[in-house]
């Protein structure tokens, strides 16, 4: 009977354990996607994509697609430099960075740039501070990104060219500006475009 009891603690504290790992491990893998950042997370992921994104070769091209903004409060960027170039710097791969404006819409220029990409990140800045200048920046540039999203489908149909979405956006308005992107199969949002948050981004994204 001793030897009964014994067993039975024994199995009930490999049990305790288990369970115990398992739910760190299930713990682990929920953060990883929303990522340990309050700043930086995931609002909608494909992992197909993501994944295609992250392990692109080394000779393709990323497609950076930014809007003509002016740079954040307290920023630390030389004035003649794009607010976004931290972010382009941060994927340490081939990247080419080519500025839109919301205003004048999606160019040739950029519909030549994504028939040789490889994946295409597109920014989309609403901060208070930007609405403020001007109130159509959201609805401008969701036309863009809607417009580059659809111009992928038609240029490169098969469908594995990962098209990520990075809206940098204000707590208060997030939730509302994340539904009007619902179209969009990889959206990250950040609080600010400040070079430490844009880098923690290309971190996020890159899975490091």
């Amino acid at each position: 009977m001793a030897r009964s009891k014994a067993t039975r603690r024994s199995a009930l504290r490999s049990l305790s354990q288990e369970t115990r790992s398992s739910a760190e491990q299930s713990d682990s893998t929920t953060s990883s996607i929303r990522t340990s950042s309050e700043s930086t997370r995931f609002s909608k992921s494909s992992l197909t994509l993501l994944n295609h994104f992250r392990n692109l070769d080394a000779t393709e091209t990323t497609l950076l697609l930014s809007p003509v903004v002016p740079h954040p409060p307290s920023s630390e960027l030389e004035k003649n430099m794009d607010p976004f170039e931290p972010l382009g710097r941060a994927f340490h791969r081939n990247v080419r960075h080519v500025p839109y404006r919301g205003d004048v819409g999606l160019r040739d220029t950029h519909r030549a740039h994504i028939r040789s990409a490889a994946a295409i990140v597109v920014v989309v800045c609403c901060t208070k501070l930007i609405v403020g200048l001007n109130p159509r920046a959201f609805e401008t540039q969701t036309k863009f990104a809607s417009a580059v999203v659809e111009t992928v489908q038609h240029l490169r149909p098969r469908g594995n060219v990962p098209v990520i979405v990075l809206l940098i956006t204000d707590d208060d308005s997030r939730n509302a500006q994340v539904k009007a992107l619902d179209t969009v199969s990889v959206l990250v949002t950040c609080n600010n475009y400040t070079p430490s948050v844009l880098r923690h981004t290309a971190q996020v994204l890159l899975g490091e």
